[in-house]
């Protein structure tokens, strides 16, 4: 019995002190390597995936800040 206390007031605990805001799990990477889409300040491509994540605005300005190399398996049928 104490040990089915001790447990319930860790989960309690713990769960008093997580952020009250939601949170996400995401992969390593953001949706561009910086920048905001205007023209002054364009959104930075820098990996595969920043590149892939232009055709979610097709109206925003964008600028390669570095070279993305392909192999033969990104363009394979998976």
């Amino acid at each position: 019995m104490k040990k089915c206390l001790a447990v319930l007031i860790s989960i309690a605990l713990l769960i008093t002190t997580l952020p009250a805001v939601p949170f996400t799990i995401s992969a390593n990477t953001t949706e561009f390597a910086g920048g905001s889409g205007t023209e002054s300040d364009p959104y930075l491509i820098e990996t595969k995936e920043h590149l892939d994540n232009v055709r979610n605005d097709l109206n925003a300005h964008y600028k390669m800040i570095s070279d993305i190399i392909f192999t033969e398996s990104d363009f394979s049928e998976s």
